[in-house]
């Protein structure tokens, strides 16, 4: 729905948010990745010490 009413704006307003939304997919991808691997060494250390 929030694309869709990007679009209903035109196509040069839309830019700018695009941006906007490609830095932050950046940014959020890398914390799911670190929270990902801190998950994945807690569940390790859990397996191999408990």
């Amino acid at each position: 729905m929030l694309f869709v009413a990007l679009v209903a704006f035109g196509a040069q307003n839309i830019a700018p948010f695009v941006r906007k939304l490609r830095a932050a997919d950046a940014w959020i991808a890398r914390l799911a990745a670190v929270v990902f691997i801190l998950v994945g060494i807690n569940a390790i250390l859990l397996y191999w010490f408990l």
